[in-house]
């Protein structure tokens, strides 16, 4: 998407969100992919048909809003991964990090993978 901002006043720099007020463009295949469409489009299908069915322990299956998260592991340490949202303190910031973060903290030593 180009144009998300422009320059309101080229003199003093002032940028302003585009709300309308010009037109905005969606370049398409701008960059290479990270992953292909196809395998985007499977897992878009995966996502939604967990978000919908879990099974239970005694094996009947019900819907839910859950979604994949607990099927995310932490490299070698293999602790589920869980999302975050920090706000305060001049913090909005969404991550991923260890279930467990005493544990994960005593981890480290042999599981190198970096927060994501």
């Amino acid at each position: 998407m180009l144009q998300k901002t422009f320059t309101e006043d080229f003199m003093t720099g002032k940028k302003r969100r585009n709300d309308g007020q010009r037109n905005k463009y969606y370049v398409k295949d701008s960059h290479p992919a990270i992953v292909s469409a196809e395998v985007f489009d499977k897992v878009q299908e995966e996502m939604a048909k967990r978000s919908r069915l879990v099974s239970k322990d005694d094996g009947t299956i019900e819907t839910t809003g859950a979604n994949i998260t607990a099927n995310i592991f932490l490299g070698i340490c293999l602790y589920v991964a869980i999302a975050e949202h920090l706000i305060g303190e001049g913090q909005n910031v969404a991550r991923w990090s260890g279930a467990v973060q005493q544990e994960l903290k005593k981890a480290k030593s042999y599981a190198p993978t970096p927060p994501l």
